[in-house]
């Protein structure tokens, strides 16, 4: 048996060993913690969902469904506050206290312009009928009554401009009012309700007292929106139709302050008659839906 020592290995003696490979006994650095759950968002309790991202079942902006859009602007309506009987008559008693010499004048004017126009048709009356027979009796009448309905119409719509100017707060000037009128489509305005009106009367009163009615705001429309004769009474008919309440009430009460007029011996129209027409002018900008000046 041999005693030969095994040959050692090769390399010098004493030097360090060969790096080792991996040592795949322990576990490769571990990454992030797959078990721990994500931070979660708020806490909206066991079982209650997240509020749905916005889509179809997200409703519209601007209030829930089925609440009406805003009216539009425009049409007949009341403007601001609503209509009512002490308030066309306290603002007719505030713009005539407010305006009592401008007023004055101008009903002084009306008074004496139906007076002098009424000698002048007496004295083509009279000049015209005497010695003739009926035709010239007939004729006179006749012209004397339609001078007497012009200048009628014609100062009966400066009271109406008048009026007006005051609800858009303007001051009563008595020369530009009678400038401001025209002439012709308001006579033939007048025209056409006194045929239309005398109709209605002779039809057992009733149908003359509704024609009152419905064209009782057609000069209000002539004046404030220029509009014809024709679609100044359409309009009035169909703004009293609208608002057939409010008209025939304040239509009795305007007739009725006037009456107290009548009453104090005329005198009292001085007050009574601007007080109502003002009155009217205000219930007109109200029911089509028109500012009214304070």
């Amino acid at each position: 048996m041999s005693t030969t020592p095994p040959d050692e290995p090769t390399g010098t003696p004493g030097s360090n060993p060969p790096p080792s490979g991996p040592d795949y006994g322990n576990p490769p650095p571990s990454g992030p913690d797959y078990g721990t759950p994500p931070p979660s968002g708020p806490d909206y309790g066991y079982g209650t969902p997240p509020p749905p991202p916005g889509g179809y079942g997200t409703p519209p902006p601007g209030g829930p469904y089925g609440a009406p859009p805003p009216p539009p602007g425009g049409g007949y309506g009341l403007a601001g506050d609503e209509w009512s009987i002490g308030g066309a008559l306290g603002y007719g008693w505030r713009k005539f206290t407010q305006n009592l010499g401008p007023i004055l004048v101008l009903a002084l004017i009306v008074w004496l312009g139906i007076a002098v126009f009424g000698v002048i048709g007496a004295i083509i009356d009279r000049s015209i009928s005497d010695g003739g027979g009926l035709w010239a009796q007939q004729t006179s009448s006749a012209i004397s009554s339609l001078l007497s309905a012009f200048v009628q119409a014609i100062l009966g719509a400066a009271v109406v401009r008048a009026a007006l100017d005051l609800t858009e707060g303007r001051t009563i000037e008595v020369g530009p009012i009678f400038r401001r009128i025209p002439f012709g489509p308001v006579l033939i305005l007048a025209i056409l309700t006194a045929i239309i009106e005398a109709v209605g009367f002779l039809l057992c009163i009733i149908p003359g007292l509704v024609a009152l009615l419905f064209l009782y705001f057609a000069t209000y429309f002539l004046l404030d929106r220029n509009l014809s004769p024709v679609d100044s009474m359409k309009a009035s008919v169909d703004l009293v139709r609208r608002n057939l309440g409010t008209a025939l009430v304040w239509a009795i009460v305007a007739f009725v302050v006037t009456i107290v007029g009548v009453c104090f011996c005329f005198v009292g129209l001085l007050v009574t008659f601007p007080v109502a027409t003002i009155g009217t002018a205000y219930t007109f900008k109200k029911l089509t839906g028109q500012p009214v000046a304070p």
